[in-house]
């Protein structure tokens, strides 16, 4: 078993985001919710779930002692399609699989399933970094709304 966060990373992801401080609706991002029990839109992704990580593993080689999973989190008015990526090690096969994150990205692509191979990945700590970082990674791909 391993903890997803520490307090220190909690605490930075508080005040990154404006913890305990009033809205402010300039940095808002408004989405239509369309399936109410998971809370998330209803998306078809441009690639199944292998293709997903076989486009990850064009930049990040793949290794069998590496989780790396993909899911889709948005889509662009152009039909961009957002996803975050996580990776975790395999610590432990005994009684079952165990964990370690290991790294974060989030990755853009178009709505052909083709990407730009300079710019469709971008790294991301988890935490405080997750909002810059999407910010750079939309300007760099011309994320339309």
């Amino acid at each position: 078993e391993y903890l997803l966060f520490t307090p220190e990373q909690i605490d930075g992801l508080k005040e990154a985001n404006d913890w305990n401080q009033e809205l402010n609706e300039e940095k808002m991002i408004k989405r239509k919710i369309v399936d109410k029990y998971s809370l998330s839109k209803d998306i078809d992704p441009v690639l199944d779930h292998k293709d997903q990580q076989r486009v990850f593993h064009d930049s990040i080689a793949d290794n069998e002692n590496i989780s790396t999973t993909v899911f889709l989190v948005d889509e662009s008015q152009t039909g961009q399609q957002l996803f975050q990526v996580w990776r975790r090690t395999i610590i432990s096969k005994t009684d079952g699989y165990k964990y370690a994150h290991l790294d974060y990205y989030l990755m853009i692509l178009n709505a052909d399933g083709t990407y730009d191979p300079d710019n469709y990945l971008i790294e991301f700590d988890g935490t405080s970094q997750v909002s810059t970082k999407l910010a750079v990674i939309k300007e760099r791909n011309g994320w339309v709304g």
